[in-house]
């Protein structure tokens, strides 16, 4: 019951809102009724293109508020993609509302003719065409549920090719399974040899020789050459002295 009541209320807003804007259209023309069956191949003047851009404008305007709900129930995940909806209307020549950067909503047929259309890398193609605010709207609210759906799906295998810095949940048995062996180094055939360290030598410790005093032999050596020396002179004196008779 409650479902239905807001479905109602919601009905009403979206009614009231289309009958504002025709309403204010109804105004903006009342001066020239026969303006409203003209087409832009057929504007006798600057009035007449004045005319068909305010009743695109306005029309766009209602696409825009009739459009604000589902804006706003789009995920946070889908518009922070590069090619994020918009959801923009945007003044100009004629005037479009975007959807997203490469799809747009025109007026055509003086302003009567919503036309959906979008830029691809083959060229611009149309959506759709209607006359009718509402299949407009349904149009719009299926391309934007279309493509949240198609990049959720391409979001699973975008994942898979980037690597994932995390911690490997494999248990313990399994990572040694699928953990592939390091093959050794290979070795020359041949005996093997075993390799030595070399033995090293005891250091040799060179003490210095003790202390001895050089005065006390140069003291033996004079003694020495003294009593030598007196000796021979005893002995000289002694064969020149001649002998007693």
């Amino acid at each position: 019951m409650a479902q239905s009541d807001a479905g109602l209320i919601s009905g009403k807003i979206r009614e009231l809102t289309r009958l504002i804007r025709e309403t204010r259209l109804a105004e903006t023309l009342s001066a020239d009724p026969e303006r409203m069956e003209s087409s832009p191949e057929h504007a006798s003047g600057p009035d007449e293109m004045l005319v068909h851009k305010m009743r695109a404008q306005t029309r766009l305007e209602a696409l825009a508020q009739s459009l604000r709900s589902v804006h706003a129930d789009i995920p946070k995940v889908a518009q922070a993609r590069q090619d994020a909806f918009t959801f923009a209307l945007l003044p100009g020549n004629p005037p479009r509302f975007w959807v997203d950067l490469s799809s747009f909503v025109v007026m055509s047929d003086g302003g009567k003719t919503f036309h959906f259309l979008k830029d691809t890398q083959n060229g611009r193609i149309s959506l759709f065409r209607s006359n009718s605010l509402e299949d407009t709207v349904d149009a719009v609210t299926d391309y934007v549920a279309e493509r949240i759906v198609r990049h959720r799906s391409a979001a699973p295998t975008d994942q898979q090719q980037k690597p994932v810095a995390s911690k490997s949940t494999v248990p313990a048995d399994k990572a040694e399974k699928e953990t592939p062996a390091v093959s050794p180094v290979a070795r020359p055939a041949g005996p093997e040899v075993a390799i030595q360290q070399p033995v090293l030598p005891p250091p040799i410790i060179i003490q210095p020789a003790p202390p001895t005093n050089d005065w006390v032999k140069l003291f033996l050596a004079f003694t020495l050459g003294l009593f030598v020396g007196a000796v021979l002179l005893f002995i000289a004196a002694w064969l020149q002295t001649p002998a007693a008779t």
